[in-house]
């Protein structure tokens, strides 16, 4: 007997935490793949700068994050740190923060990003992406 293999089309469902949700997850639009790269997108953020890349003044309100995603509504330069992050790295968040899906690259091509190849080589230990992805 096999089990059945996940299904590749988009998703529908809105399930999301707040300010890490794609614009178009908030939107109730089909996603797929792209839409975790956003989240990665927010998630690397806030590891380089210790922020949301949204206004601090809406970080505790769950429907102006939904709001400000929905409209493309990201600030990054509130952060001190975004102005000491090299370009590489400021490069990498953007790109993985692209309003549109389309603009957005597939996980496995921001893996292959300048910045996060540099990053990654820096680990003691390297595991190759493709075993893991």
């Amino acid at each position: 007997m096999h089990a059945e293999q996940p299904s590749r089309s988009p998703l529908f469902s809105h399930s999301a935490i707040p300010g890490y949700g794609a614009p178009e997850v908030i939107a109730g639009r089909p996603y797929g793949e792209r839409a975790d790269v956003f989240s990665c997108g927010v998630l690397a953020f806030v590891l380089l700068t210790g922020g949301l890349p949204y206004d601090e003044d809406i970080w505790d309100d769950t429907a102006a994050l939904d709001a400000a995603t929905a409209a493309g509504e990201l600030i990054f330069d509130h952060a001190p740190e975004w102005a000491t992050l090299s370009s590489e790295a400021r490069e990498f968040v953007r790109a993985a923060l692209a309003y549109s899906a389309h603009e957005r690259p597939l996980a496995h091509e921001l893996l292959r990003h300048s910045w996060w190849v540099l990053f990654s080589c820096s680990w003691s230990v390297h595991v190759p992406v493709h075993e893991h992805v």
